[in-house]
């Protein structure tokens, strides 16, 4: 999507971001306290993301494990967000939910029809992982894996957007945690 943007116009837009204030973990639906543990086999929280799970890569989800979910869950939700796009509103790269029972999905697997959860839309309106894909030029872009458990099932009949999905949290989250990575695209492809 952005990687043949020229680098001069990522450079440009610099300044411009969405911000973190924008993101669903920081929305008053979502308020809850932070005590999940996110962790990914592909990177550490605050580095690098492999080239291999972004648009420059093969574009595969990188692997992702939470624990220490409180008691009460009865579903978990993952949300992936960019607040560094130069746009008003942060990027979604997933939204899905999985049950209570479920502590990690493997390297790919966040995708329709893996088995591993049900998926909504992301910014680009397709279903599943939408790989990291930052404007050349424009800095390093973070990348918020969030997880929020949930003392009920939602269950959306269609396949939910961001608004949906903040619009369903209310009264409903009761932790969260983060994992964040980073990546940077210095050229254009």
């Amino acid at each position: 999507m952005f990687q043949k943007l020229p680098a001069f116009l990522g450079k440009a837009l610099d300044g411009v971001r969405a911000g973190p204030d924008k993101l669903l973990l920081n929305e008053e639906a979502a308020a809850a306290p932070e005590t999940i543990r996110v962790e990914s086999a592909a990177f550490d929280d605050g580095q690098a993301i492999p080239v291999r799970f972004t648009a420059d890569g093969e574009g595969v989800s990188p692997p992702l494990a939470w624990s220490n979910l409180p008691a009460e869950t009865r579903q978990v939700l993952v949300v992936v967000e960019d607040p560094d796009i130069p746009a008003p509103q942060p990027f979604i790269h997933l939204i899905a939910v999985f049950d209570a029972a479920t502590a990690s999905v493997a390297e790919g697997d966040l995708k329709e029809g893996s088995g591993s959860g049900r998926f909504g839309k992301h910014s680009m309106g397709g279903i599943g992982w939408l790989p990291n894909d930052p404007p050349p030029g424009h800095g390093p872009h973070h990348y918020l894996f969030q997880v929020f458990a949930l003392n009920r099932v939602i269950d959306w009949d269609a396949k939910p957007g961001k608004d949906e999905v903040k619009a369903a949290l209310k009264d409903a989250v009761i932790a969260k945690g983060v994992l964040v990575g980073v990546y940077e695209r210095i050229r254009s492809a």
